[in-house]
């Protein structure tokens, strides 16, 4: 059994984080709230939102959570991602059911960053099928609006948990 001790590290404005490794030193909950319609092109941006690391690559991780909200069910498989600027590569563990219909429908997900500098950075949520045919989004409305196709809807608001995690 490994014992892990506490230590202290500086971000870059000095400030000193004590923390254990693996820890979540900071979270950040981001909102996109606009009732946006959806294009049917064969890969495309639902959002883009942006947040601060403290942290440099060597000292720390970014995990992110979905919960975007989709109205109109289009297709049932999308390729839903979330990719960050500077990171270089699309994370594809993002899901959705397809249940047809005009329900909606949440797109959940984790996904995991380990190069990311300290910095602001770009989150973009979209969608990309793996063969390229159009006609692929995963809804035709983001973030539902109170009545929409039925009275009984109240409104959605999309949200990424972004959590900065020490290594």
């Amino acid at each position: 059994m490994a014992i892990l001790a506490q230590s202290d590290i500086r971000n870059n404005s000095g400030d000193v984080i004590y923390r254990n490794v693996g820890g979540i030193i900071r979270m950040q909950i981001l909102e996109h709230s606009p009732n946006t319609s959806i294009s049917g092109s064969a890969n495309g941006t639902l959002f883009s939102v942006s947040f601060t690391k403290l942290l440099s690559a060597s000292e720390s991780n970014i995990i992110v959570e979905s919960h975007i909200w989709g109205h109109g069910a289009n297709s049932g498989v999308s390729g839903p991602y979330l990719e960050i600027s500077g990171s270089g590569n699309r994370d594809y563990n993002h899901t959705y059911q397809y249940e047809g219909g005009q329900g909606n429908t949440p797109i959940h997900g984790m996904s995991w960053w380990t190069t990311l500098g300290a910095g602001s950075h770009t989150i973009t949520a979209g969608w990309s099928p793996n063969n390229g045919s159009s006609g692929e989004s995963p809804f035709t409305t983001l973030n539902t609006n109170q009545g929409q196709s039925d009275s009984r809807y109240r409104k959605h608001v999309s949200r990424l948990l972004v959590m900065e995690v020490v290594k």
